[in-house]
């Protein structure tokens, strides 16, 4: 019995990968999926979830931490909101007209809109945190299966990586005779 090599499908917009079926291969938000690329990404969450599991913390320390957490959060909250209210009535006292307010342009709204959706994205958010290249590296190579560059500055990778996100994020699903091109392009027909 010969043994297939496994086809894989990645969805666009979210990147997420599956195994090929003739069903999911149909749907406009699936492209077949470099085998290679796919076992890179795999491998690497698998070491990541091995890492992660021997990491585990008790659950007392965890409960602890997440109470200490939901406090800080709290009085952030207030504080924030102590801000904008200080920030809003000064600036109601110079005349300032919010820009939210004014009347946009539709090409204007669509770059409101598209940055909203960017600084709203929690991977985006995490990007930003980012404290090691370890960091870049991983996301790149679990969710791209794109090594980077470790000589590369930090602000360097987090551009990188923020821009693939980004371009995942906007990522429109082809429609079906771009389907059956990216198909044969594997396939090798």
């Amino acid at each position: 019995m010969v043994v297939k090599d496994i086809r894989y499908l990645r969805q666009r917009g979210s990147g997420f990968i599956y195994i090929w079926t003739p069903k999911l291969a149909l749907r406009a938000d699936m492209v077949e999926y470099d085998p290679g690329i796919a076992k890179i990404r795999i491998e690497a969450l698998k070491k990541i979830v091995e890492e992660k599991r021997s990491k585990v913390e008790s659950s007392e320390e965890t409960e602890k931490r997440n109470a200490e957490a939901v406090g800080l959060a709290k009085q952030s909250a207030e504080l924030t909101s102590l801000e904008n209210e200080l920030r809003d009535s000064q600036l109601k006292a110079t005349g300032y007209v919010d820009p939210e307010k004014k009347t946009s342009t539709p090409d204007e709204m669509l770059v409101q809109k598209r940055s909203k959706i960017i600084a709203d994205d929690p991977e985006i958010k995490k990007i930003q945190n980012w404290r090691t290249k370890n960091q870049a590296e991983e996301y790149m190579l679990v969710n791209f299966g794109e090594t980077v560059n470790r000589e590369s500055t930090m602000d360097e990778l987090k551009t990188i990586a923020m821009t693939a996100r980004t371009l995942r994020i906007f990522e429109k699903p082809i429609d079906d005779q771009d389907v059956a091109i990216e198909t044969n392009k594997f396939s090798g027909e």
